[in-house]
């Protein structure tokens, strides 16, 4: 059996974290177009920055609908087996653990004020991961400029 001695574990993770790429600060100014009239704040520049894709973790596990979506799913077992999925869900859901949240209550904020504006419009630019918010009405005068008259 081999014994690594804690000097040496120590030693090699002092040796990868200097190999490593320091983290960068991702520009917003170049991830973000605002094509609006409205300016945005930081918090909303690092926001959007994160790109259409980030995936925001839940506020609470939704056991409720779990436990309904396996009620139904199991209705037409027998019901023995269905009392066993049944012990089992509720013992997994018994052992969930609430999940960190991946973002800050500022950002979250942020989220909610960008859902409340109707008239905001946020799309993906046509390459990389650029987003360009801008309002609705921009928007359709723009795609109308792009049409062309036969």
């Amino acid at each position: 059996m081999l014994q690594v001695s804690e000097r040496s574990t120590d030693q090699k993770f002092d040796r990868l974290k200097n190999q490593q790429k320091p983290e960068t600060e991702i520009e917003h100014q170049i991830t973000v177009i605002n094509l609006s009239s409205k300016t945005i704040s930081e918090a909303t520049n690092s926001t959007l920055a994160k790109g259409l894709n980030f995936a925001i973790s839940l506020d609470r596990i939704p056991m409720e609908e779990m436990i309904v979506s396996v009620e139904a799913a199991i209705r037409n077992l027998s019901k023995q087996a269905a009392k066993e999925i049944q012990i089992d869900i509720s013992q997994i859901l018994w052992k969930v653990k609430q999940p960190a949240p991946n973002t800050t209550a500022a950002k979250r904020r942020v989220l909610k004020e960008l859902r409340a504006d109707q008239e905001l419009v946020i799309l993906p630019a046509d390459k990389g991961e650029t987003t360009r918010p801008q309002r609705g009405l921009q928007e359709e005068n723009d795609i109308s400029s792009l049409r062309i008259n036969i």
